[in-house]
């Protein structure tokens, strides 16, 4: 997790498990608040967190080494008023396959347990603001002052549904495997457009628990909604596609789909998801090297 205090220095730092502790006024422990951000990394070189330099940055960061999604979700962060922020890029060793192995499946935990996550589908690489101009009469609705009052405007079309399309539906973000998890995962999201800001608080998990009758099938159903939005995306790396999505997974097993999950199918349905098939118009080659047994979905994409 990374400390954004900026009591004494607009600089950042690695903090450790420690830090991460809180006592409250009984004695008891209980963990901090913090944000998490979703960004697409791209193919820019920009800080991360390797072996040699995480002593150092335990003790300091510099803001502005890192990208300038970073800078702004750090930025954002405190404005917020939070004082720790999770970044992948600096809180997961990147070269240490062991570290990767163990933080990629909390994915479920880190982003469920944020208080909300920053999303940057503005920016299409790390290197790159989430604070685009704007142009205030385009916000929908837009804030008017006229004699002496201020009104709400907004155009007789769906406005709001144009500019949730222009600055989500069609971002660069959300075409990434990873950043459909971590979307999935969040209770609330800030979304950092185009246009404008954007909240949302509709968790993909929100109804789980309605439906007692024949849970398992009821949640077998939601978890291929979640495989047909998952499987078209695209991964930097095609070896992630099982991985990629694992934390939502753990989620449905939490939430009472207790049977072996086994590549991306489910045990107890296991007859009924071998049926799966790709989208017509979408049929891509399998990708080169292993990614999964070939009756498993994650063994092609689309």
């Amino acid at each position: 997790m990374l400390d954004v205090e900026s009591s004494v220095s607009p600089d950042i730092r690695l903090a450790n498990g420690t830090d991460l502790r809180q006592e409250t006024e009984d004695g008891a422990a209980h963990s901090v608040d913090y944000i998490a951000l979703s960004y697409c990394w791209g193919h820019g070189d920009f800080t991360r967190l390797t072996k040699a330099n995480q002593q150092q940055f335990q003790e300091k960061i510099p803001l502005a080494s890192l990208g300038q999604t970073i800078q702004d979700a750090v930025l954002a962060t405190r404005r917020l008023g939070f004082r720790y922020l999770w970044v992948d890029a600096l809180c997961i060793l990147q070269d240490s396959l062991d570290d990767w192995k163990i933080e990629s499946i909390t994915m479920c935990d880190v982003y469920n347990n944020a208080v909300c996550t920053i999303a940057a589908v503005s920016s299409w690489n790390a290197s790159e603001t989430m604070f685009v101009k704007q142009n205030p009469l385009a916000m929908a609705p837009c804030l008017l002052s006229a004699g002496g009052r201020q009104w709400y405007a907004q155009s007789i079309s769906n406005t709001v549904a144009l500019s949730w399309q222009r600055d989500i539906t069609m971002s660069r973000w959300n075409t990434r495997g990873w950043c459909y998890q971590e979307m999935a995962l969040s209770k609330i999201i800030i979304f950092f457009g185009s246009s404008q800001i954007h909240a949302s608080t509709e968790q993909a998990w929100d109804n789980l628990e309605v439906e007692k009758i024949n849970a398992a099938s009821y949640l077998s159903r939601v978890w291929w909604d979640h495989v047909v939005e998952y499987s078209p995306r695209m991964l930097t790396k095609a070896s992630d596609k099982m991985v990629a999505i694992a934390g939502i997974a753990e989620y449905m097993w939490q939430c009472g789909l207790k049977s072996h999950y086994i590549a991306g199918l489910w045990e107890d349905t296991l007859p009924r998801d071998l049926l799966w098939y790709v989208s017509a118009g979408i049929r891509k080659k399998r990708p080169d090297g292993p990614r999964g047994p070939s009756w498993s979905w994650a063994s092609v994409d689309g």
